[in-house]
């Protein structure tokens, strides 16, 4: 059965666990979702309700990396467009994505479009394992070196200084 986590230190509207509890209400699938940090009162009534949500609050790395090992796919923000954004790079999945977890978001990042680790699609269970399935066949050491040429701090730089050495030798 597919584990999914979502990580946040407090989930605030812009991460749109609303959506994905509306989309749970609506679908018998197996799916085991883990949600990590501070879940408010009316999303957490919804999420208790269903055996298929696991609340675990705030842990420690180590607790973490545990779920994360077990989880087939890291999931992002789905409501981006609460704060008038289409586009993010957020911490949480360059860390998904480092640990080898393939990524399933609700927003465009500087990945490309037919990557394979990370996806965007809206927040729909139907999709999500569907995508969940289908990383089963890609390790986990596969996604982070797929992913390593824009996670990694050192390559974005040597690429960002060469864009700029390029930029300033064309003037």
């Amino acid at each position: 059965m597919p584990e999914l986590i979502f990580i946040a230190s407090s989930f605030v509207p812009w991460h749109g666990l609303d959506r994905l509890l509306d989309d749970a209400q609506t679908t018998d699938a197996d799916f085991i979702l883990h949600l990590v940090g501070d879940v408010g009162e009316p999303d957490r009534e919804r999420a208790n309700k269903d055996p298929r949500i696991r609340i675990h609050g705030h842990l420690d790395q180590n607790a973490i990396a545990e779920l994360v090992a077990r989880s087939w796919v890291g999931l992002a923000s789905f409501a981006l467009d609460r704060k008038g954004m289409k586009e993010a790079c957020s911490l949480k999945v360059r860390e998904y994505l480092a640990s080898g977890l393939a990524t399933y978001s609700g927003h465009a990042d500087r990945f490309p479009a037919d990557s394979v680790y990370y996806k965007q699609g809206p927040a729909r269970f139907a999709d999500i394992i569907t995508y969940a399935y289908d990383m089963r066949e890609t390790s986990r050491e596969e996604v982070r070196d797929l992913s390593m040429a824009q996670i990694s701090k050192s390559v974005i730089l040597v690429d960002t200084h060469a864009a700029l050495v390029s930029l300033l030798q064309s003037r």
